[in-house]
C-alpha cells in the first residue's frame, strides 16, 4: 500500500514506458520495517549512538511549534544545504517550504520531526509523518456528514509512519549522526505500540543513507522508477 504523499502506478507501467522508448535514469527505494511481531533496537547501535552524541556534543530537539515558522526556515536551508550535491537536487524556496507545513499541520506530530543542534547550530533534520492513508482509505472519499469526526479521532490510532526527509550538513555528514535520529525515533514511537516504519525515495546509489537502514532490520518494499527519453 502507498504510504502518505507517496504514490501508486501499476506495474505494467513500467512495460509501456519502455515501449515508448523511455529508459531508466534512477530507481528511487522504499525501506520497510514491521515491528509488529516485536522489535528493540540492537544493543551495539544504542552503544553507538551514545558515543556520538558525546563526541560531537550533538543533541536532538523535536520541532517547536510555537515558533513553527522559525523552524520551518531552519529546515528548509539545512535541506538545501544537505541535498544540493544529490541526484535530481531542485531547491526548495521559502514559499513551497511553508505551503507543505501549512496543509500538512493538522497531522503533524512535533516528536517525530527533529532538529539536530551542535552548540545551538542546527547541522541536521529529520521528518516523520504519520501515514494518515490508514485512515482516509476507510472514509469513502466523504468527510461528511461524519466522516472528519472519524478522521481526527483515527489519527491518534495511526501506528505506521514514513521517514519523509533525513539530511545533514556536509560538515557532519560520515560522522552516523543520522542514527541519533533514528535512536529517538524509537524511543517516540517504541511506546506507543507495535508499528511499521517506511523509509522511502532514497536514491538506490545513497549507500550513506541505506547502509544504517538496513543494519537496522529494514527491507526494501518498492522501487520508484525515474525515466527519460531522448528527444
Amino acid at each position: 500500500q502507498p504510504m502518505v504523499m507517496a504514490p501508486y502506478n501499476p506495474q505494467y507501467y513500467n512495460s509501456q514506458m519502455e515501449a515508448y522508448g523511455m529508459k531508466k535514469v534512477k530507481d528511487l527505494l522504499a525501506y520497510h520495517l514491521d515491528c509488529r511481531q516485536g522489535y528493540n533496537l540492537p544493543e551495539r547501535f544504542l552503544k553507538l549512538t551514545d558515543r556520538i552524541a558525546e563526541k560531537y556534543g550533538v543533541k536532538v530537539r523535536s520541532l517547536n511549534m510555537k515558533q513553527l515558522e522559525k523552524d520551518v526556515k531552519i529546515i528548509v536551508d539545512l535541506a538545501n544545504e544537505c541535498t544540493a550535491p544529490n541526484w535530481g537536487y531542485v531547491p526548495v524556496t521559502d514559499e513551497e517550504a511553508h505551503a507543505i507545513a501549512k496543509s500538512m499541520k493538522p497531522i503533524v506530530d512535533p516528536d517525530i520531526v527533529m532538529i539536530a543542534e551542535v552548540d545551538g547550530k542546527p547541522v541536521g533534520y529529520l521528518i516523520v509523518f504519520p501515514d494518515v492513508n490508514t485512515v482516509i482509505k476507510d472514509l469513502n472519499g466523504r468527510l461528511l456528514p461524519f466522516g472528519f469526526l472519524k478522521f481526527f479521532f483515527g489519527l491518534k490510532k495511526i501506528r505506521q509512519y514514513r521517514v519523509w526527509a533525513l539530511g545533514v550538513i556536509p560538515e557532519y555528514q560520515r560522522k552516523a549522526i543520522d542514527t541519533l535520529f533514528y535512536r529517538r525515533l524509537y524511543d517516540v514511537l517504541y511506546p506507543k505500540g507495535p508499528t511499521i516504519v517506511e523509509a522511502n525515495y532514497i536514491l538506490e546509489d545513497n549507500m550513506a543513507m541505506s547502509n544504517p537502514i538496513l543494519k537496522l532490520g529494514f527491507k526494501e518494499a518498492k522501487r520508484y522508477r525515474v525515466y527519460e527519453v531522448g528527444i
